[in-house]
């Protein structure tokens, strides 16, 4: 049981990009969901309102992002953002301190999007912790959902996909972690605490699905697949779940190819 692919999204609910290995900081992955959307209120925008979102592509530089989406110019983003600070709310309802990155960004993703948002860019403080909940250690995040790293099975997706008519790819789930190997579909469900390389990675939280996973990826259309099938085998609680939220317990580097240990 190895890494198989590693993935992160510089801008939370733009396309994600594969790597060949992932650094680890106290928030997360480097790079991962450090940029955001936020509407005039500056409440995070995302593909469950705004599917458009997934028409964006980023490509990483050596000292920044580039962003573009057809019939839209070229969007550099630098990675560090000299801005003023504004509050943003996350989808946890809690509220952090963000840095806007340029009038220039703002422009064009409004401009994508048809309404009026702004980029920010993460602080890089201990502003948003862990859902103490799921984990009583203090643990941080960046502009995620609400974990830092998110894990999944290629069994699981493979298991999906033989009951679908059309497959679908990761870029639908959006995980950070891919394990392939000897292992049964959903068996991530098992996992409490797990070691990659040298790093220990705890098991919290099983992720909810909502309906960005009906986007198309490419096009941002929103179909009723994969929900419709997935919600037939795992529903639990009202809810439709696939992967697993973690959180790691030191920084560190992941890489594709890299032996999975489960501890627990």
């Amino acid at each position: 049981m190895r890494i198989a692919d590693l993935f992160v999204y510089p801008i939370k609910s733009v396309a994600g990009v594969a790597m060949p290995s992932l650094e680890l900081d106290e928030f997360g992955p480097v790079l991962d969901r450090r940029w955001m959307l936020v509407d005039e209120a500056g409440v995070f925008v995302s593909q469950r309102n705004d599917p458009r979102l997934a028409l964006a592509r980023v490509h990483l530089t050596a000292d920044g992002l580039q962003v573009s989406a057809a019939d839209m110019p070229l969007l550099y983003v630098p990675f560090v953002a000299i801005g003023r600070r504004i509050m943003v709310q996350h989808i946890t309802d809690d509220s952090s301190e963000a840095v806007l990155v340029s009038s220039e960004a703002d422009t064009w993703f409004s401009s994508l999007l048809g309404r009026a948002v702004r980029l920010v860019c993460f602080a890089n403080e201990r502003t948003r912790r862990v859902d103490a909940e799921y984990v009583p250690e203090a643990r941080f995040t960046s502009f995620n959902d609400g974990f830092p790293l998110l894990i999944a099975s290629q069994a699981s997706l493979d298991a999906l996909n033989a009951k679908l008519e059309q497959a679908v790819t990761w870029a639908r789930f959006r995980p950070n972690i891919v394990i392939a190997g000897n292992l049964e579909p959903h068996a991530e469900d098992t996992w409490q605490s797990i070691r990659l390389a040298d790093l220990t990675l705890q098991v919290v939280k099983p992720c909810a699905r909502c309906v960005m996973i009906t986007n198309h990826p490419e096009t941002g259309a929103r179909g009723v697949e994969p929900m419709r099938t997935l919600a037939k085998y795992r529903t639990q609680g009202h809810k439709v779940l696939f992967g697993q939220n973690a959180v790691h317990l030191t920084s560190g580097v992941l890489r594709v190819g890299d032996a999975l240990e489960i501890l627990q």
